[in-house]
């Protein structure tokens, strides 16, 4: 019985340490700034920063260039949303024209993105596997011993 404690023991922390990689199987990703326009899907929120002040890019046009209409960030998204950002850098010489953005391709200095990171993911497979056959095993190691002690 004691060799099966053990055994929970391990599959309990390796659950654990699954639950925490798992946070973190998104990370950001630095794209050529010529693929934003790839980016232009409709569930994509596109932030622009610009002196390290996050603007959120509405009704955004990339078309050899940036623009749209831009507003504050007052807070971080949450949710699905959060792993939807396209984060736009302009160079600090950029300035910015009130609530409106019309930047050229040049003034972009890096682009972000949301990705699944392909390692994070093998791990978390491979954990998960580990676990599933811990937990069969030690399931039915404990059965057979309890089995096997019954007097008939």
């Amino acid at each position: 019985m004691k060799k099966n404690s053990t055994i929970f023991k391990i599959v309990s922390i390796l659950t654990l340490l699954m639950f925490v990689n798992s946070c973190t199987l998104m990370s950001l990703k630095e794209i050529p700034k010529e693929e934003i326009k790839d980016q232009t899907k409709a569930e994509n929120v596109f932030i622009v920063v610009h002196k390290n002040i996050k603007y959120r890019l509405n009704n955004p046009l990339i078309n050899g260039g940036i623009s749209g209409d831009v507003e504050p960030q007052s807070t971080e998204l949450q949710g699905s949303d959060k792993f939807n950002q396209v984060f736009i850098y302009l160079s600090e010489e950029y300035e910015l024209q009130g609530s409106k953005i019309n930047a050229p391709l040049q003034a972009v200095t890096k682009v972000e993105i949301y990705q699944l990171d392909g390692k994070k993911i093998v791990i978390f497979a491979g954990g998960v596997i580990i676990i599933v056959v811990g937990l069969i095993y030690a399931l039915f190691n404990s059965d057979m011993e309890m089995n096997s002690g019954i007097d008939l």
